[in-house]
């Protein structure tokens, strides 16, 4: 069998499996060059309580990698369901400045741009980063936990936008 179309089923098959692991959505930020940079995500997870640090996948051909290259702050922006616009406009379907237009967005003391009402914010410094494939993974050290009394994540699965049963 030739390898590429073997390589290439396989991709297809991990991305439809994919579709059945529920994720919450995040909105991470950075600044780059005086620029405010945003985009969505639900590849962004816990990796460390000692010391408390935040793991981001971000594609290699995204401007957002290669402004945390560049970087070393960034925040991680837990969205609540009230953000399904936010996380519309941060997913592609606004460019630069234009994604922070939608949503309540507030400057931390260090210059990051952030979700002001987002139902977590994690303010991180970009601690190591290494690629793999085609996405670099940012650790970001946990420099501040900014939160909200509202608990009502944004989930994401199978293509579409869920609400917690409650």
């Amino acid at each position: 069998m030739d390898q590429r179309i073997g390589s290439l089923a396989l991709e297809q098959a991990l991305k439809q499996a994919m579709r059945f692991l529920a994720s919450g959505v995040v909105v991470a930020t950075t600044v780059h060059n005086g620029q405010r940079l945003a985009m969505a995500a639900t590849s962004a997870t816990s990796l460390s309580m000692d010391p408390p640090s935040m793991l981001l996948c971000v594609h290699e051909a995204s401007a957002f990698y290669q402004a945390l290259i560049a970087s070393k702050d960034f925040t991680i922006n837990i969205l609540n369901q009230t953000h399904e616009d936010v996380s519309a406009a941060c997913g592609g379907g606004a460019v630069g400045e234009e994604k922070f237009k939608t949503g309540n967005w507030a400057t931390s003391t260090g210059g990051l741009p952030y979700l002001g009402d987002a139902a977590c914010t994690i303010i991180c410094s970009n601690d190591s980063n290494f690629k793999y494939g085609t996405h670099g993974l940012f650790v970001g050290r946990v420099m501040q936990v900014l939160q909200n009394e509202q608990f009502d994540p944004l989930i994401y699965a199978d293509g579409h936008y869920h609400k917690l049963a409650g």
